[in-house]
C-alpha cells in the first residue's frame, strides 16, 4: 500500500477556472491508495470531544463541516481518473463517550465516520487504524 502525506505528495485542489487569493487549500490529514486495488482512501481526522453534535431540537447529527469538508476532498478531484472518482473518505474522532463506526453511501463515494480509543495501547490503536484502512479498501 502506497502511503501519501505531506508537502511534496498529491493534494486535492479546487480546480478552479481562475485563480482566487480567497479558496483555502485543501490538505486532507492523509491519502492512502493500493495500488493493487487501485481503491484510494482520503482520511481526515477531527481532534474534538464531540464526534455529533446536537441541534437546536435535541437531535444528535454529524458536524456538517466536517462532512462538507471530506465531500469537497473527494467529489472535487472526480474527474481526474476512476479510482479518484470511487474514492472513498474516513472522518476519524477520538471516542469520547462512544464508539461511533457509521457507513454514508452516496453515488460515487462511501464516506466512514469511525472513532479510536487514543486511551488504548499502541498496539491496539494501530490495529483499529490498519483495520479501518481494510474495511475501506473492501468497500
Amino acid at each position: 500500500m502506497k502511503r501519501k502525506a505531506g508537502l511534496g505528495s498529491y493534494r486535492p485542489s479546487w480546480h478552479a477556472k481562475q485563480d482566487n487569493p480567497y479558496l483555502p487549500s485543501m490538505q486532507p490529514d492523509l491519502i492512502i491508495e493500493n495500488n493493487q486495488s487501485g481503491n484510494m482512501i482520503v482520511l481526515d481526522t477531527k481532534f474534538t470531544a464531540k464526534s455529533l453534535i446536537e441541534t437546536q431540537w435535541g437531535k444528535s447529527v454529524f458536524d456538517s463541516s466536517h462532512l462538507y469538508q471530506l465531500y469537497a476532498y473527494l467529489n472535487t478531484q472526480d474527474h481526474i481518473s476512476e479510482r479518484h472518482h470511487k474514492a472513498s473518505g474516513i472522518l476519524l474522532y477520538p471516542t469520547v463517550n462512544y464508539q461511533l463506526s457509521e457507513k454514508i453511501e452516496l453515488t460515487d463515494h462511501i464516506l466512514r465516520i469511525e472513532c479510536v480509543d487514543l486511551t488504548a495501547n499502541w498496539q491496539d490503536i494501530e490495529q483499529r487504524l490498519f483495520d479501518l484502512i481494510d474495511i475501506s479498501n473492501r468497500n
